[in-house]
This record gives C-alpha cells, sequence and structure tokens, in this order.
C-alpha cells in the first residue's frame, strides 16, 4: 500500500471503501493538523501512532497539504465519520469486535 509523509509521518493513501474492506484488525489512527504538530515535540504520541497498522489522513487541510507536496492522498477520511461508515459495513458481522477508547465517564454506556 502506498503511503506519503508529511513530517515524520506516514500515512496510507488508501480511500475509505478500500479502508472499510481491508481492515480487519489492528489500530488505526486518523492525525489531524494539531496531532501531527503534536508529534514532533511528544516522543510517546508519535511512537504510538507509529506502531499503529493504519494511519489515515483525517483531515482536509492535510489531504491539500499532501496535494501541494505533489503526493496526493486518496481521500481524507476524517475519524469521525470512518467510525459510523466502519460501524455499518460490520453490523451484521458478529465476530466484529469494536474498541473504544477515551471519552467521559457514562459515554461507554451509552454507545
Amino acid at each position: 500500500m502506498d503511503r506519503i509523509r508529511i513530517l515524520n509521518v506516514e500515512l496510507n493513501c488508501i480511500t475509505q471503501n478500500d479502508l472499510l474492506a481491508q481492515l480487519n484488525a489492528g489500530v488505526l489512527v486518523t492525525p489531524n493538523v494539531d496531532q501531527i504538530v503534536k508529534m514532533q515535540s511528544d516522543k510517546v504520541y508519535y511512537d504510538i501512532v507509529r506502531r499503529a497498522e493504519w494511519c489515515v489522513c483525517d483531515s482536509k487541510i492535510l489531504y491539500l497539504c499532501a496535494k501541494l507536496l505533489r503526493t496526493p492522498l486518496s481521500e481524507a477520511i476524517p475519524g469521525s465519520s470512518f467510525f459510523p461508515a466502519f460501524y455499518e459495513y460490520h453490523k451484521d458481522d458478529e465476530n466484529c469486535r469494536i474498541f473504544l477508547l477515551g471519552a467521559m465517564d457514562g459515554v461507554a454506556q451509552k454507545a
């Protein structure tokens, strides 16, 4: 799979539909501009992102930056819209498990 590098972060060049079809296991991160800036000075956070099996562009700004660098991404895939699409894609698969990390008290119960 093709990847592009913005600063020191490698992003997968993949469409949302292809990601839905291929994402069977692993960790998915969807960094935006703020997170990529944070990775420049936070080694712990950077190492977590580097170990993820999937790293896709969350932001239209990063998408446009990639175009300007002449290494275009397939599309921006915001985590906030990918999650509902992932659920819809796998809603009838009883073997699919979703783990949500981080939220305020009560959010997991509601989900």
